[in-house]
């Protein structure tokens, strides 16, 4: 039985990139930084998840995120929540399902090292929000 989108938000189970936020809504992140903080998603993590998102509506396949993804779809579903940021080697693995899918002229190789510079400064973006959280909360 094949499961649509619908059956999945029904059921409470994630959809591909649906972050379960209401439309404009800012992302929110709880992270463990000793006690539990709550700090918004950082621009940059939110910029690498709009252009992961533009790369999969490139291959005119986000409804069928399995097909692009296979056993990586899980995380790439945590990535474009904003709960998790990929290390290099999968940006590389994503770049390479994606690049099967893109339109022909998209370099795998150019699309993984955007990848990774863009998860790069999302991971500068969410270590700086957490220092912000901990000099608030006065435990710097």
């Amino acid at each position: 039985m094949v499961e649509d989108d619908q059956d999945r938000r029904v059921r409470g189970l994630p959809v591909l990139g649906d972050a379960g936020h209401p439309a404009g809504a800012p992302h929110r992140l709880v992270l463990a930084v000793g006690v539990l903080d709550v700090i918004d998603v950082p621009e940059e993590q939110q910029r690498f998840i709009a252009e992961l998102k533009r790369l999969i509506e490139e291959t005119g396949l986000e409804d069928e995120a399995r097909l692009v993804f296979g056993r990586m779809t899980l995380a790439v579903n945590r990535y474009l929540s904003g709960q998790v940021i990929p290390m290099d080697g999968s940006c590389y693995d994503l770049a390479f399902r994606l690049a099967r899918f893109l339109p022909a002229g998209s370099d795998a190789q150019e699309v993984g090292e955007r990848q990774i510079r863009a998860a790069n400064d999302a991971k500068a973006g969410r270590v700086r929000e957490r220092r912000l959280a901990r000099l608030a909360r006065g435990s710097g």
